[in-house]
């Protein structure tokens, strides 16, 4: 009894984190650029079928409780997890920015981490974290596009780099739904920073309370480490 009305719960929250998301999608469809010049920059990163607009909350906590700028950009459905991470090295690489965050959700969180470990990344990064990322591959991968779909299926290459790079180089901070019907139930990643979000599912994650904050929270630690090895 006591699982099935976990589960019933957990699917009451990301029905009203999908009709949230309904509401959002509108919003940041181009670039958004960061407000001000230099200082810390956090880099939103969405998933399959969505835009930038889904992240604004996430937004909010990491300016307000973080205290770092904000960039985004809305990428087109489909694109394969490589393709992806070009974009996000694209933009990166044109932030004027003393530190960047990567911050991504699903095949968003895939591409920071393949940007970071196998494109060279940018040595102002010095945190990235994924939000409902399938480290482990999708089932139903096959009903995705073709680079996506391949990139993504379990056993894939792609995803065997990522999980063999995850616990080397940038710092990762790794969240994950305990009922998330997109990526199946959590797996370790064998990282030191991990957090599985009691009650989520795979788009519920991005308005948790909980994961907000731990979220902000991690990137303020981050700021303050890397501020002071720069006094030093």
């Amino acid at each position: 009894m006591r699982d099935t009305a976990a589960r019933l719960d957990a699917l009451r929250r990301e029905a009203l984190a999908m009709a949230r998301q309904a509401t959002l999608l509108r919003h940041d469809l181009d670039v958004v650029v960061p407000g001000s010049s230099g200082g810390d920059v956090a880099v939103l990163v969405h998933g399959f079928l969505a835009t930038a607009g889904v992240l604004r909350p996430l937004g909010d906590a990491l300016t307000t409780d973080a205290g770092v700028t904000l960039t985004s950009f809305t990428h087109v459905p489909g694109i394969g997890v490589t393709a992806l991470a070009e974009r996000v090295g694209e933009h990166v690489r044109a932030l004027d920015a003393e530190r960047v965050y990567l911050v991504g959700h699903s095949i968003g969180g895939l591409a920071v981490r393949w940007f970071t470990s196998e494109l060279g990344g940018d040595p102002r990064v010095v945190q990235t974290v994924s939000l409902a990322s399938p480290f482990w591959g999708v089932r139903r991968a096959r009903l995705l596009p073709g680079t996506l779909a391949r990139e993504i299926k379990p056993g894939s290459d792609v995803l065997a780099r990522l999980r063999a790079g995850i616990g080397s180089g940038v710092p990762h901070f790794a969240v994950s739904g305990s009922h998330d019907a997109v990526v199946g139930p959590p797996a370790r990643l064998g990282s030191a920073d991990e957090l599985v979000a009691a009650g989520c599912g795979h788009n519920a994650v991005l308005y948790d309370a909980d994961v907000l904050r731990a979220v902000a929270e991690r990137i303020r630690e981050r700021r303050a480490s890397a501020a002071a090895v720069g006094r030093l």
